[in-house]
Formats: C-alpha cells, structure tokens, sequence
C-alpha cells in the first residue's frame, strides 16, 4: 500500500462522515452503494485516485474553495491544519478558529469534493489531537484538473511579447567565466549578477548552487527560484512565506491565454494573508520578463503578465556552437544552444577561463557515457572537428570492454569505514574504490593520503617501494 493509498482510507474511514461521503459520491458521479459507512468507505478508497468526475468536481468550488486547493497544491507536499488556518483571517473570517470548526468549513468547502486527502503523520510538537496530527495533500495525478487560481486577468491577445529564458541562462554563465579565477569578482547589478554568482565550476564540471547541471529543464527551476528568492530577500520574508514564488505559482495557474496585472496579482497574493511592496513586485515582474520568465502585453487594464510558454514549444533549440583549440574546445556562449551544452559538458571536463569556457575531453568520463554517446546532440561534430575529443574517443573505442593496467596508481587497503569515507571525501577525483577494503590513488595524492591518515590517529605502512623508472 503506497503513502496515497493510506491517505486515500484515512479520508474515507477516519475523518468523513456519512454525509460526507455521499457528498464525494454526487460531487464525483460516483453512485454509491446502500448500507452502512462501510460500505461506502470500501466502495471509495479504491476510486479517489482515479480522474473520474473530478473535473466537475473542481467546477463546483467557489473562490475560497479554489484558494484552499491552490495552498495545498503549492506546497508540492503535505500541509497541516494549522496553515490553513491562516487563510480563514485572509478571507476576514474569525482568525481564532478552533481546530475542530476550521476542519469543519474545510470539508464543506473542499473535502467533500474528492479533490484533497488528509491523513496523519507523526506528532505535532508534543499535541496529540488527531486534528492536530493531520495533513493535507493533492494527489499529483489530481493536479492536472487544478482550476486557474481566483484572480481578476484579462486577454493577452496577439501583442505578446517573450524573451528567451535559454539565452538569458547563458548571459549569466557567461558572465560568470568572465569572473574566473578573480579573488574578488565583480558581478553585474540586478538578476543577472545573483543568478552568474550562482554558478561555479567544481572539480571540472559545470554547476549551479554546488549542484552539477544535469539538464535545462532542472538548471531553469534552480534560476526561477533564485529569481523569487532574491526578492524575498528585500521584504525579509521566510522561506515558507515566499511571496514571490507564490506569485510565480499564480501567474502559472492562469486560464490560458490571459494575464494579470500587477495590482490583480497583489490582491491574489492578499488572499493568501501575503503583502508586498507595490515597487518591488513590479520589479519582480519586470526581471521575470526581461528573463523570458514572463510574458507580458500593455492592455487597456494596464501591463498584463503571465508564465511564458517553456522554450521547445515556442522554437526549437539552437545547436552546439564552438570553436576547436584549448586541448578540446571552446563555447561560443553568444551562439550555442543551452541544452547541448549541458549535454556535452557531461562528457567532458569543464575549465572556466576569464577569456571563455573551455571543454577538455576526459577519458573516465567518456567511458562511463560509452553507451549513450549516440544520444548526445552535437557529440559527433565535436569528434569530427576536435582533434583533442577525436583522440580521446579513439581510445576509449579501443579498450572498451578490456582489462586495463594503469600506472602512476598505488593502492591503499583501509580496513576502517570512517577512515575509507574521509579519504573518499577529501580526495574527490584522484581516489576510486575497487571494493572491499581496497582504493586506488594518484601517486600525486599518496602523500596527501597518507597525511590526512597519521591525522586521524592511523600509522600508515607501505607494503612495497616506488616503481623504477
């Protein structure tokens, strides 16, 4: 039994009455059978994750009912009981309800539809209230039956204008090599500085906030959330109150082909007990479009926003641009296609000069993506105009599949587990473990090895002497 199937009995069994659950039945088209609650919970579980009438059901909800669902559908999670309490006050309804009256309106607002599950988790900071313990949370295969959030929005008609997010990831990375090997770097102002600071270049790979890019797509959702975050830092809001992400969240929930102005947005932000300074929800939206985040139109109602359409449905990407030399090559970051860099920077070793980013082939890593060198877009031309990668690529074609003897490598035996895991830690690229007790390191990171050993209250030994030369 999954964890949306225990919610989906808890609904049903603990926290629905009768009448509640004959109201998930009409709300749903479900036809219920006669009997008693056990009957009618049996009857159910099995059919709340399904998508009948659930489009429906949506359709009955009025504004606050919408408002509940998008709060519970925005936290991508569970959310307890305690912060839907909140957006009772924003609604100018008693903000001192109890539990047991809160949960009430709940289940006649949205419960009683088959939309949400509730169930409990854990403890909550010592209360032992079933109410106090439940949390709520959308099935994601609910969300796609999400309603547009309860916003006033206008048309955006044909006027519609929207910037590549794409090109302006890469106006960021590129203003980050420019700042390579700098002590202090110097970041230009606004968004595009926040979002090229982000970016770094650990141990020959490209990353973003310490974490290697391993797709557009993921690279996107790091940069949008930095955008929402560096605003949020200007109004000191929490995390959990990220006005600005729920902003996104509202502009993403539109009904298709509208937009909402600035003021629109601010009174939905309002619904949800959440205030921000006219001026820098206005900038908010302005980098948002100047990042391609955003679509925006001047309409009669005034500047209209909107999530922007994502980039492969508007064009296709551009190829791999770059320039044969530096022991690889080096990227054209004015001309070349996000996707395929990222793509072939996983196959290589990334360096970041302050004259450009540089792509080296590397042979472990060429030979660990042996089997998908097909899929990479732009791999083949790398190897027919890069001597360096075509080299590369030759030997790992040549020994793949064959035993392999290297030198330059000792081999370490460390009997320890903490003492295995520091080495593995500290050394990073120059240690590999060949199982068991056993690890391989560059010659160069013997000594280092063997420091960081005696400092962790180990005599090391040497079993056998430096090869001749």
């Amino acid at each position: 039994m999954t964890d949306l199937d225990r919610f989906a009995e808890a609904t049903c069994r603990d926290f629905l009455t009768t009448a509640d659950l004959k109201e998930v039945c009409r709300h749903r088209g479900f036809s219920p059978p006669g009997g008693d609650k056990e009957k009618l919970v049996s009857f159910l579980i099995p059919r709340l994750l399904e998508p009948t009438g659930l489009t429906e059901a949506v359709a009955t909800l009025d504004e606050f009912g919408r408002t509940l669902l998008h709060a519970i559908a925005h936290r991508e999670g569970e959310i307890a009981l305690a912060d839907l309490r909140l957006l009772f006050a924003s609604e100018g309804r008693k903000p001192w309800l109890d539990d047991r009256e809160v949960f009430r309106r709940l289940t006649n607002g949205l419960l009683n539809r088959g939309i949400v599950l509730i169930g409990e988790t854990g403890s909550d900071f010592g209360r032992s209230t079933r109410l106090s313990r439940a949390r709520f949370v959308l099935p994601d295969c609910h969300r796609k039956f999400l309603p547009p959030f309860p916003v006033t929005s206008s048309p955006l008609g044909q006027g519609n204008t929207t910037q590549d997010e794409s090109q302006f990831c890469l106006s960021c990375l590129s203003a980050a090599v420019s700042q390579a090997g700098a002590t202090r770097p110097t970041w230009p102002k606004g968004l595009l500085g926040g979002v090229a600071s982000r970016f770094s270049f650990k141990n020959g790979s490209l990353c973003f906030a310490g974490q290697q890019v391993t797709s557009e797509t993921t690279l996107l959702d790091h940069v949008k959330k930095e955008w929402a975050s560096a605003w949020a830092l200007l109004e000191r809001s929490a995390d959990k109150k990220n006005a600005f992400r729920w902003a996104v969240h509202i502009l993403s929930h539109l009904p298709p082909g509208h937009g909402c102005t600035s003021l629109s947005l601010e009174e939905g932000l309002g619904r949800l007990g959440l205030k921000v300074k006219k001026a820098n929800l206005e900038g908010f939206l302005e980098d948002g479009h100047a990042a391609g985040f955003l679509a925006s139109v001047h309409a009669s109602a005034g500047q209209l926003y909107s999530a922007a359409t994502s980039n492969k449905e508007r064009s296709p990407s551009r190829p791999f641009a770059f320039e044969p030399g530096e022991g690889g090559l080096r990227v054209d970051l004015r001309r070349t296609g996000l996707p395929a860099l990222i793509e072939i920077s996983q196959v290589s070793t990334v360096v970041a000069r302050s004259y450009g980013l540089v792509l080296k082939p590397s042979i472990p890593i060429l030979a660990k993506a042996r089997e998908r060198w097909g899929e990479i877009a732009g791999f083949e031309e790398v190897r027919r105009r890069s001597p360096a990668f075509e080299e590369a690529i030759r030997y790992v074609e040549k020994w793949h599949g064959k035993l392999v003897l290297h030198q330059g490598l000792a081999v370490l035996r460390v009997e320890d587990l903490g003492l295995c895991a520091q080495i593995v830690h500290k050394l990073g690229d120059q240690v590999r473990s060949l199982g068991g007790p056993y690890l391989a390191v560059t010659r160069g990171a013997l000594e280092k090895a063997e420091q960081l050993i005696r400092k962790e209250g180990f005599t090391p030994r040497r079993i056998s002497s430096e090869p001749e030369h």
